[in-house]
């Protein structure tokens, strides 16, 4: 049982400092919740208390969502979706790029990563970027899939012979975060206790 807890050697300082620095990381809160389940001082239940309410907070940007579609419909090569409001968006800004001139496979899957799980910087508007919710949120997740899917959808139309590479190399990241972020954690459905 010792093994599992990370932190029973630190200080209620260490763990109050480090959930003020992760307080959008719910897996690292509740790693910190589980060391204070066994700890019975006044600012350890207090520190529990503060954790519980934040991780409740981001189990409600926890929301279930369809996965995006990539199919469609031939068109006269104008852009659709409605998805693309500004010249350049974030995944553009951080590098994310596909087709000949792209990046590996590898660095556009870093990118997705960073993306999901972290802080993210200020590109646009701050309509813009309220889109792109928490990190780690279903909110977040699903802005990430909807762009890269519209990006699919969009090459579809304009001429799906010459963008076959870029494509390729779009569902194939789609198909990467589906597995590593979105299958059984943000297609499920809540039980009825917790339906409000």
């Amino acid at each position: 049982m010792q093994e599992d807890r990370q932190f029973i050697q630190d200080s209620i300082e260490f763990m109050e400092e480090f959930v003020e620095k992760n307080t959008d990381y719910p897996d690292k809160l509740f790693l910190v919740s589980q060391e204070l389940f066994f700890r019975t001082t006044r600012r350890s239940r207090a520190l529990h208390k503060k954790i519980v309410a934040r991780l409740e907070e981001l189990l409600r940007h926890q929301e279930p969502f369809a996965w995006p579609e990539t199919n469609a419909v031939p068109g006269l090569g104008g852009l659709g979706d409605g998805v693309f409001t500004h010249r350049h968006g974030l995944l553009s800004y951080l590098g994310y790029r596909v087709g000949e001139n792209g990046e590996f496979e590898d660095s556009r899957r870093s990118i997705l990563e960073i993306v999901f799980k972290e802080k993210i910087p200020n590109v646009n508007s701050h309509a813009y970027m309220d889109e792109w919710g928490i990190p780690e949120s279903s909110k977040r997740l699903r802005k990430l899939a909807e762009t890269i899917a519209a990006l699919v959808r969009n090459a579809r139309r304009r001429d799906e012979v010459a963008m076959s590479l870029a494509i390729r190399e779009w569902e194939g990241d789609l198909a990467y975060l589906r597995s590593k972020f979105y299958d059984g954690r943000f297609n499920f459905q809540w039980p009825p206790t917790l339906a409000a």
